[in-house]
């Protein structure tokens, strides 16, 4: 919330952009912007499968953490407090898979380990 709106004054943006890769820019700041959407959502990516079973499908948190990434966007252009940006949703969205993928790993790793104990207790 903070990042996506509680930052920026009502009003203060305006505009749709549906290019590619544009946020990624030639600054340092750009730069940082671009990995701080993807950041934003690897929290939701490993949190949901924790919470909702239905969300143990990669498909299914991805769809969601897409459909979340649209959310914001609309809410920012509705608010005009940031930028309505492709970029922003896609980034979002491969944040909410690399959050996915970390869960997933160390869901495996933790099966693996509940599959030795009860080999080894046989």
């Amino acid at each position: 919330m903070q990042t996506a709106f509680l930052s920026r004054e009502s009003g203060s943006r305006k505009g749709i952009d549906f290019s590619l890769f544009e946020t990624w820019g030639q600054t340092s700041a750009a730069h940082a912007y671009f990995i701080e959407n993807i950041i934003m959502l690897i929290p939701f990516g490993i949190l949901a499968p924790i919470v909702l079973k239905q969300m143990r499908k990669m498909r299914f948190c991805v769809l969601t953490g897409f459909l979340l990434s649209c959310g914001i966007e609309i809410s920012q252009l509705i608010t005009q407090r940031g930028y309505c940006q492709l970029d922003d949703v896609v980034t979002n969205t491969a944040g909410t898979l690399i959050g996915w993928t970390i869960w997933k790993g160390f869901d495996r790793i933790v099966t693996i380990k509940k599959t030795n104990e009860e080999s080894i207790k046989k």
